[in-house]
């Protein structure tokens, strides 16, 4: 009967617990440990914010907070995560500026409400970034320009690199050329020397052709075509 007595209820999800494995707000209102995470995790996670309040199922709604020790208590790997958001909630407070992390390396240092660049003052990252979008300063362009710009970059990128995938070099003279249509056997515009369009290999001999025969790349080219 002892255990029985020793079980309380949780006013969120009305299972029954030890008193050890129940949080309790400033105003003794008890949870148990399982939806007292769900709740902490939600707040920490999604709302970036330490301000949180009972969610008890009590007949008038409980607006008191959990105490920090509750978190301390009941969740310890939560606890670096509690306190990074704290610390970023005194700053603000304080008028001094905001907590903002290298996009790069994640170094959090204080950066002033009119400042748009992060300095960071980790030595082994110093990137600087802006802080509107966390990308490299690109200044004196805006956001809005940075983004069009690695965009026109990014398309002239693949066109680039499809274009390298279809230009081959000479293996005598070194010529670039490309193959428009036919088959792989080609002829430098400029030396004329004959290669394998697939393998990039001199063909010679009186019969060219018969390399296709025996050459991997080609016949696998031709089971994918």
């Amino acid at each position: 009967m002892a255990g029985v007595e020793n079980r309380l209820l949780c006013n969120c999800c009305f299972d029954e617990y030890p008193l050890a494995q129940m949080a309790q707000c400033t105003e003794a209102h008890l949870i148990c440990v399982g939806c007292f995470t769900r709740h902490v995790e939600m707040h920490l996670g999604m709302d970036n914010t330490t301000r949180i309040i009972c969610i008890s199922s009590v007949s008038v709604r409980c607006e008191a907070p959990y105490h920090e020790s509750e978190v301390r208590r009941l969740l310890p790997e939560s606890v670096g995560l509690y306190e990074r958001i704290r610390q970023r909630e005194d700053i603000e407070r304080s008028g001094l500026g905001m907590l903002e992390e290298c996009p790069r390396c994640s170094y959090a240092s204080i950066v002033k409400n009119d400042a748009s660049l992060i300095r960071c003052k980790n030595r082994a990252c110093r990137l600087v970034s802006c802080r509107e979008c966390k990308k490299v300063d690109h200044s004196p362009r805006s956001c809005a320009a940075e983004a069009e710009r690695e965009h026109r970059n990014g398309r002239h990128a693949v066109e680039e690199a499809m274009t390298a995938a279809l230009v081959r070099k000479c293996p005598n003279c070194r010529r670039p050329f490309t193959k428009e249509s036919g088959c792989n056997k080609m002829k430098c515009p400029n030396c004329w020397t004959v290669s394998c369009y697939v393998c990039r290999q001199v063909l010679t001999g009186a019969d060219p052709y018969t390399h296709f025969t025996v050459c991997f790349f080609h016949y696998h080219v031709l089971l994918l075509a």
